[in-house]
């Protein structure tokens, strides 16, 4: 997406993407890859915000700046069509899947996508731009850049950021499950409440959604709530107290 908006954005540049993996969007085709997830079901920007309980002031002003509406309308100006199921919005089964769609837009505006190429160490240049390292010893020179961080780079990319003097708050994972070691649990293979609301008292916090209970504990979007509100704390202890209103 920032190559393609920065390639419309300024036709005639030259723009490349660096692609530390040996094909494009690699990561849409391994196997359970969701490759027709385009993003959260939502109208507007705070509804779709909402869907970063830790951060969701931070995200905000950008979701206004390109939220929910400003997506659709990108999508439908390239004809690429869409349904929401489920809370999420979605490519049909019918379409061709997300990398399949992209990569042929990308061409088309002239991005030179160079694989193999993984980030290694970024210098800004005196009178402007930046020299940059990737694999292989390569250093490239260019006078904009963006970062752009997953999983597999976060770390790289915020040791890159701070030595360009950018002060840098690092990502914590949350959790998806909450292990509970209860009898009560133990013969529940799996149900679903529609909402319950947990609370973690020692940090008081809580969350309130759809909540899954399995043999091994607890689950659902109250879960993803509160695990991502807690994340920090939930990282530097072993155990720690719930409650459940069911």
């Amino acid at each position: 997406m920032a190559c393609l908006c920065a390639a419309e954005a300024a036709p005639g540049q030259d723009i490349a993407w660096l692609i530390p993996e040996e094909a494009p969007l690699e990561e849409l085709t391994r196997k359970g890859a969701d490759a027709r997830l385009i993003t959260r079901s939502a109208d507007d920007p705070e509804a779709l915000a909402e869907g970063f309980p830790r951060g969701d002031q931070f995200v905000l002003p950008e979701c206004y700046d390109f939220g929910p509406a400003q997506l659709l309308e990108w999508l439908q100006a390239r004809e690429i069509s869409t349904v929401a199921t489920g809370g999420q919005l979605r490519l049909p089964e019918s379409s061709p899947a997300m990398h399949e769609i992209l990569l042929p837009l990308i061409e088309s505006c002239g991005v030179k996508m160079r694989t193999d190429h993984a980030l290694i160490e970024v210098s800004a240049k005196p009178e402007g731009g930046f020299w940059v390292t990737v694999t292989g010893e390569k250093t490239l020179r260019c006078e904009k850049l963006i970062l752009a961080g997953d999983t597999q780079n976060i770390g790289r990319l915020c040791h890159i950021c701070e030595d360009l003097d950018h002060s840098v708050e690092r990502p914590q994972p949350s959790l998806s499950t909450f292990v509970v070691q209860h009898p009560a649990l133990q013969a529940i293979q799996h149900e679903i409440l529609p909402e319950a609301t947990l609370s973690l008292p020692h940090l008081d916090l809580k969350a309130t959604g759809t909540l899954e209970i399995l043999p091994w504990g607890l689950a659902g979007a109250a879960v993803l709530d509160l695990s991502c509100l807690g994340a920090r704390a939930l990282n530097t202890v072993k155990d720690m107290p719930i409650r459940v209103a069911w």
